[in-house]
């Protein structure tokens, strides 16, 4: 995969992340105190992560559809403030402008391999999925979202192989609710 899809990729979810951030932040009141005022409040994750194992799918209104299926645990890392941390999990994600209209993930995101399925343990628990950066003939699949009432709020961004946007969650709309299969 050439560095410029790559870091158009990333930049993708970093700008996702972002912007879930700010909406679940929207109004939100003060933050708690840790009842110590020497230091600043608690933000870090729960250490709770949500068991978003098994098969989820797109509602019909994304097109094309995105199934994907989150395996057995990898790996975790934390971010070097500690505020965050990473969960990587083994998967499978389908979409038919990947290519081959599928991706296996078995392994946290490396330099020569971005695809990946984080759980992100934070203020916020988060769920990225990134599949299809290693490609050279198919699109890429970039997903963020959250777990509320048993069905996930996503922002989902598909391009094909020339980089094009050919579906991207609807901003009035906001999200686009997955649910998990039986």
């Amino acid at each position: 995969m050439n560095l410029i899809k790559r870091k158009k990729i990333v930049g993708l979810l970093l700008i996702l992340t972002l912007v879930f951030l700010i909406i679940c932040f929207a109004g939100c009141g003060k933050s708690k105190s840790n009842n110590n005022n020497n230091n600043p409040p608690i933000l870090p994750g729960d250490g709770k992560v949500p068991d978003l194992t098994g098969t989820w799918y797109s509602p019909l209104s994304v097109n094309p559809g995105v199934t994907f299926t989150i395996g057995s645990y990898i790996s975790k890392e934390q971010s070097s403030d500690g505020k965050v941390t990473h969960h990587y999990y083994q998967g499978q994600v389908s979409c038919s402008a990947l290519e081959s209209g599928s991706v296996s993930i078995s392994h946290a995101p490396t330099l020569e391999n971005f695809d990946f399925i984080d759980i992100m343990d934070a203020s916020i628990d988060v769920l990225l999925i990134c599949a299809g950066s290693v490609s050279e003939n198919g699109g890429t699949l970039s997903l963020s979202g959250w777990l509320k009432n048993g069905v996930l709020h996503c922002y989902v961004v598909i391009e094909d192989q020339n980089g094009n946007t050919i579906y991207e969650t609807d901003e009035e709309s906001d999200f686009d609710i997955f649910t998990k299969g039986s």
